[in-house]
């Protein structure tokens, strides 16, 4: 086994035995940065890039939106799912119209529910 390939092993086994919540976390960190990417994309008119960044973040935001389960939380589920849903149009407007300011919009977005979430992760438990 090759170095690139061990690496990549240690990677999928690391996830799989992730606490949950750094997952999510991860998942948002990843999506902030991906966000990042199409705009940058954008911005230098690299439409392949950013057609590429902009699919992916679209993918994390539909899976984020799927996992959300109403019946533990519902106002949180509720509120998260709109703020994924403007996210999700911010990137759409950004991509059709090539227009950075939509891709500024969703990373403020994101970069809140990934600073909350983080927040609590680390806060201790009462």
């Amino acid at each position: 086994m090759n170095h690139s390939a061990a690496l990549d092993r240690y990677r999928t086994i690391h996830e799989k035995t992730m606490p949950p919540e750094q997952v999510l976390l991860r998942l948002l960190e990843g999506l902030c940065a991906t966000v990042a990417q199409a705009k940058a994309a954008v911005v230098e008119r690299d439409i392949q890039a950013k057609t590429r960044a902009v699919d992916r973040a679209l993918c994390v935001i539909g899976e984020l939106t799927k996992a959300l389960d109403a019946s533990v939380a519902p106002d949180l589920a509720a509120r998260l799912m709109g703020l994924y849903a403007f996210t999700h149009r911010q990137l759409l407007e950004g991509s059709a119209t090539l227009d950075p300011a939509a891709f500024d919009h969703a990373a403020r977005v994101l970069n809140v529910i990934h600073s909350a979430f983080r927040d609590a992760v680390s806060a201790p438990l009462p």
